[in-house]
């Protein structure tokens, strides 16, 4: 984890907000872009962070936001263009900034799309199947509170608590695998 990270977020929506509110509990150096002057008001009063009222693809408000000092900048507004056209600029004004585009039209990343190298995007969200990828786990899995999965592997480890009066209290896995019947 950075000692001092610089994160730029375009879009005061619920996505950018709820960001930055846990970059600023990680007490990460956060500045939000919005064009909305009522949000961005509404953001301000409620944050410990910059807020910048403006077009995230008028490079002035990026350097007002000082995006070439930023270690991370994630646009997440509700168009997948100013998303993409925003990150082109941020890779324009200072390349070695990692940018994050949430893009919700598969059509702008599919097969046919643009490799998002050439867009300046280190990172591409596409909300909607984030969404449907934790609805899944949550199927697949039931909700356990932690649940580690690792790459290229079908090893999923889940930490299950147990109650003392539990019959499966002081077993080693095998015991209790027998207890269940599998």
């Amino acid at each position: 984890m950075m000692a001092h990270m610089k994160v730029v977020i375009l879009g005061a929506g619920k996505r950018g907000t709820l960001l930055a509110r846990h970059l600023i509990q990680e007490k990460r150096d956060v500045v939000i872009i919005d064009n909305d002057p009522k949000r961005a008001a509404e953001v301000q009063g409620k944050m410990d962070c910059m807020v910048i009222v403006g077009s995230g693809t008028d490079p002035a408000k990026l350097r007002e936001a000082e995006v070439e000092k930023a270690d991370l900048f994630v646009a997440v507004t509700d168009s997948d263009e100013i998303n993409l056209v925003a990150c082109g600029i941020v890779e324009n004004i200072k390349s070695a900034v990692t940018t994050v585009a949430a893009i919700r039209n598969l059509t702008y990343t599919g097969k046919d799309g643009l490799p998002a190298t050439i867009l300046g995007i280190n990172y591409i969200v596409n909300p909607e199947a984030e969404a449907a990828r934790s609805i899944h786990a949550i199927i697949d899995r039931g909700i356990f509170s932690d649940v580690i999965t690792f790459e290229r592997s079908n090893l999923v480890l889940y930490n299950i608590y147990v109650t003392p009066k539990s019959r499966f209290a002081n077993q080693n896995i095998a015991n209790c695998r027998a207890t269940i019947g599998t």
